[in-house]
């Protein structure tokens, strides 16, 4: 998971291409080939056979099944593996999605579609940690599929939507690891989860109508135009769609949010550890730069071919092809492309609200405690407790692409010893500051940035009864707020398919505390506020009011055991790492003392690293 991820930055993007005005046209027109077949039925109640249901939807019948939350017996639909764009294979890889074409008779979407392309198990060691389970192992580029949990199948029911996206980086991960059963009977609302194409699969092109960048956040612009056409259909309203995601599916919300290509079909947002400056985008003035870069990475191709010929080449490489190179390349990322992101995120968030749309987002308070770092947990806590200059370098080294620097700047001058001081006085500085630099600042900006609208921030701070691998002083992890929400305490969380004796067993202040989040959650979906219920179907649980977030007090919701209202999320260390990012040099004063301890102490260090690297 830990894999060299490399940003290239250039001048501002060109002007976008008049040729991608056709990508237009076929997402903001849902009359595109998507006619249901001559033989399926008229769209209409579904037929309930058993535990099976047959729906309609615009481009043919499908098959789900009807299960149960365990806990209280609730009633739930589930339809999995439902194809909303036609298969991105052969020389549809690198476009933009097409509508899939109709099919007759019944589809079955009683099991999950197939992963996108990624590799498997590298990332296994790290979603078990969350835990995140894949149920199998399939992967393929026929992969853009999304998977439907509703309490009715009453298509005049008109209940409010989660759009869920999931993270991994870019790179990984998968709609089949969550179950939106929970959600779904306890919240009185409809979950759609999806997939979308990962790495360079996802992200590699040249910027032209045959191979545009983001095609990985234009598979999530389809997803929701297929809600849009048919989520009635499973007694879904298109007018209260919220999207949501965690990690990278956090930073695609706020793409999502900012791109005008997004315009009606999503009404409130939700980002769980995750914004827009978390993966800073790429700036491309030579558009042959990255797949030039790619080649040379990967090996995949000759160098030095023209430009039709390396394309021609990767389009003609398997799929296995492309999961085997993953380590060695780093095309995980946004683009700045003048058409899905016009702009710089960070220039259309201070141009202000581009939706006027309610958002919650937020983060856990530990967010490089363990699972992201993995293995090499240990060495990063241990090398680093004392030596500064080594905390700088690192930096420098991991997170520089975050920085506003010109080009040749020694980046670790930016770095004050006042943001240091702060750090130090934790047992891991280097962890912590890392995760605030990618993602509590992104999300404390966009807070700020989005305050004029209704905004609603929160920091989730219980650490799961059932870490039991994790040094001490971890609480809240990268991931940890994932199960609350989802509502895993109150049904069987999907196995672990390697051990199927495996469960989680939660405490009851644990339960207690998923109840609350979920409600939370989906009074905020149903109405745009999180304190509000719609109607008696949500219980009243006595919640802690969650106050709206402004720039005056920037109030936000402490997510624990004993939920507490606090104000100004870590807010000296978000405005000092600010100043970092944007190479301000006030207050900055590099050491220039130094101990025999910490002489001897980074010299140990140096050792270790080279003798590791």
């Amino acid at each position: 998971m830990n894999k060299s991820r490399r940003t290239i930055y250039a001048m501002q993007a060109a002007a976008v291409r008049s040729s991608l005005a056709w990508w237009i046209l076929l997402v903001t027109c849902p009359g595109l080939p998507n006619g249901r077949p001559n033989d399926s039925p008229p769209h209409g109640s579904p037929t309930d056979q058993g535990d099976d249901v047959v729906a309609s939807t615009v481009n043919g019948r499908l098959r789900g099944r009807k299960e149960h939350v365990t806990d209280d017996n609730m009633q739930v639909y589930i339809f999995q593996g439902v194809p909303y764009a036609r298969p991105p294979l052969g020389d549809l890889r690198f476009q933009a999605p097409l509508p899939h074409a109709p099919w007759t008779g019944v589809r079955n979407a009683t099991r999950h579609g197939a992963h996108c392309a990624q590799d498997i198990p590298d990332g296994r060691w790290f979603f078990h940690s969350i835990p995140l389970f894949m149920p199998h192992d399939r992967i393929s580029e026929d992969c853009l599929f999304l998977d439907v949990y509703t309490p009715t199948m009453d298509t005049s029911a008109r209940l409010a939507v989660l759009f869920f996206i999931h993270g991994g980086g870019l790179f990984s991960g998968s709609g089949a690891q969550y179950d939106g059963r929970a959600l779904a009977a306890l919240g009185n609302i409809v979950v759609v989860i999806i997939n979308y194409r990962l790495d360079a699969l996802g992200f590699l092109g040249t910027g032209d109508e045959k191979t545009p960048w983001n095609v990985g956040f234009l598979d999530q612009i389809s997803a929701l135009r297929w809600v849009q056409s048919n989520i009635h259909f499973f007694g879904g309203d298109p007018e209260q769609v919220t999207i949501a995601g965690q990690s990278a599916g956090g930073l695609s919300v706020d793409l999502l949010v900012l791109s005008p290509l997004t315009d009606g079909l999503f009404h409130r947002a939700i980002s769980q550890s995750g914004a827009a400056m978390t993966i800073p985008p790429h700036v491309y003035t030579n558009k042959r730069l990255p797949v030039d870069d790619f080649v040379r990475s990967s090996w995949m191709c000759p160098e030095n071919l023209p430009l039709s010929e390396t394309l021609a080449c990767l389009r003609n490489a398997s799929t296995e092809d492309f999961v085997k190179v993953l380590p060695k390349t780093a095309w995980n990322g946004p683009v700045v492309d003048g058409f899905f992101l016009p702009d710089h995120p960070k220039t259309l968030l201070k141009n202000g609200p581009v939706k006027n749309i309610e958002y919650l987002l937020g983060v856990t308070n530990h967010e490089l405690g363990y699972i992201v770092l993995g293995e090499n947990a240990w060495f990063w806590n241990y090398i680093t407790n004392h030596c500064r200059r080594d905390i700088r370098r690192k930096i420098v080294l991991s997170y520089g692409n975050h920085f506003q620097c010109k080009e040749g700047v020694d980046l670790s001058k930016f770095i004050p010893n006042a943001l240091l001081d702060l750090y130090m006085e934790e047992l891991d500085p280097l962890n912590q500051i890392l995760g605030d630099i990618i993602m509590t600042v992104p999300t404390v900006n966009t807070a700020m940035y989005a305050a004029d609208i209704p905004v609603y921030l929160y920091e989730f701070q219980h650490r799961p009864s059932w870490h039991h691998n994790k040094p001490d002083h971890i609480k809240a992890d990268h991931g940890d707020d994932l199960l609350f929400v989802f509502g895993a305490p109150f049904f069987d969380w999907p196995r672990n398919p390697e051990n199927t004796t495996w469960r989680l067993n939660f405490t009851e202040d644990e339960r207690a505390l998923s109840r609350k989040l979920l409600s939370y959650w989906t009074n905020f979906v149903k109405t745009g506020d999180p304190n509000r219920r719609d109607t008696d179907t949500t219980p009243d649980l006595d919640l802690e009011t969650w106050p709206r977030y402004s720039r005056e007090d920037q109030a936000y919701l402490q997510l624990d055991l004993n939920i507490s209202t606090a104000h100004r999320l870590k807010e000296q260390k978000v405005q000092l790492i600010n100043n970092m990012l944007t190479c301000s040099s006030a207050g900055v004063r590099l050491d220039r003392t130094w101990t025999l301890t910490t002489l001897c102490h980074c010299l140990l260090v140096s050792v270790l690293y080279l003798g590791i690297s």
